[in-house]
């Protein structure tokens, strides 16, 4: 069995299809999906989805860009009262793309911390041009119970997160021509601290680069882990399956 620990089931295109795409995913054995919230329409649509499916879980917050003043964080602490919410997130910080709300942002990501704290969930983190600032902001925390998801960056920074107790999600990038750098990354950490992503509808693996993604798309990530670690592919499932059953407690 796997797990697709990262998924946007509920964004268009894939929201008028749910019940093909869940199925397409068990008859290749990806038998758990945890779909993200990032905002407070996509987070009620998560945990919706949630109680139509039993292979389905959530997770919810407040992606970098869509940060604004007044969150109803009420409706919040609502969707991480639910049982099938098993994280916090996607939260963050992202100073490629929406540098000009950086205090905001980081405002917002210190409300998801003492959340998780709050509710004992882990933390589900996006980052981009912002990796260490948001492991600053962690570690000061204390908080070490979080995945970095989509995880694309190098050796050193890696092993920042491992040495905090975090782990890595890694997605369809690893497929890519181009994705040495992240592969050579993924060859040192430890398969134990690595779980298995799509980003759905996003970041399609090679073979359907370009297309719409799915949870489907799951074992192709997982066998070119295997191929970069030297491993069966029954390893790699086995492991990733069994940690992600152990952070998300599903």
């Amino acid at each position: 069995m796997f797990i697709d620990t990262h998924a946007h089931i509920t964004w268009e295109p894939l929201q008028d299809n749910l019940a093909a795409v869940v199925k397409e995913a068990a008859d290749v054995s990806v038998n758990k999906i945890i779909t993200i919230g990032c905002c407070e329409e996509s987070s009620k649509n998560a945990i919706a989805a949630t109680k139509i499916f039993d292979t389905v879980f959530a997770s919810c917050g407040v992606h970098p860009s869509d940060v604004r003043p007044d969150v109803d964080w009420k409706l919040y602490e609502s969707f991480w009262s639910e049982k099938k919410c098993v994280a916090i997130g996607e939260t963050g910080l992202d100073d490629c793309h929406y540098n000009e709300h950086k205090n905001l942002q980081e405002e917002l990501f210190l409300r998801h911390i003492q959340a998780a704290k709050k509710y004992n969930k882990p933390l589900v983190i996006h980052t981009r041009e912002a990796g260490q600032k948001a492991l600053d902001i962690l570690q000061s925390e204390n908080c070490s119970n979080f995945v970095i998801h989509c995880f694309t960056e190098n050796k050193a920074f890696a092993k920042r997160v491992l040495d905090m107790g975090g782990i890595i999600s890694v997605g369809g990038i690893i497929t890519f021509p181009n994705a040495k750098d992240l592969r050579e990354t993924v060859a040192y950490v430890p398969l134990s601290s690595i779980m298995l992503e799509t980003d759905c509808p996003y970041l399609a693996p090679q073979s359907v680069r370009g297309k719409v993604n799915s949870p489907k798309n799951i074992p192709e990530i997982a066998y070119k882990i295997a191929e970069v670690k030297g491993v069966l592919l029954s390893e790699v499932e086995e492991s990733t399956t069994r940690l992600a059953e152990r952070f998300f407690g599903i």
